[in-house]
């Protein structure tokens, strides 16, 4: 490949790497963060339908 005034295009300095995975964990605080919500839908939806 070549740029418009016919000089080659340089070569890539280095390689893209692969980035490692990273097993995110699940804390105490996060699962009952998560569980908070679904408790307080819960009763907000149940009141919105009955009135």
């Amino acid at each position: 490949m070549t740029y418009d005034g016919g000089l080659p295009t340089p070569a890539p300095r280095h390689r893209a790497r692969p980035r490692p995975r990273r097993h995110t964990r699940l804390d105490g605080a996060t699962v009952g963060g998560l569980l908070t919500v679904p408790r307080v839908a819960t009763p907000l939806v149940t009141i919105a339908f009955a009135v």
